[in-house]
C-alpha cells in the first residue's frame, strides 16, 4: 500500500513539474524581453545591452 502511494506521489509531481513547464512556455512572463528563461544568447546579451538602467526617471542619463 505504502509503495502505491508513494509512485502516486512521483507520479502526480512529474506531472505538476510537466504542467507547468508547458503554461510557462505558453504564457512567459510581460517583462518585453524576447527571451523567456533563456541562460544567454546573442539576442538577449544584445537586447540587455540596449535596455536603460534608470526607468524610473526618464530624463536621468
Amino acid at each position: 500500500m505504502i509503495q502505491t502511494i508513494i509512485v502516486l506521489l512521483a507520479v502526480a509531481a512529474a506531472l505538476f513539474y510537466a504542467i507547468k513547464k508547458i503554461l510557462k512556455r505558453i504564457h512567459p512572463k510581460k517583462s518585453g524581453s524576447p527571451c523567456d528563461g533563456c541562460d544567454g544568447c546573442d539576442l538577449k546579451n544584445e537586447w540587455m545591452k540596449n535596455q536603460s538602467t534608470c526607468t524610473h526617471n526618464p530624463t536621468h542619463k
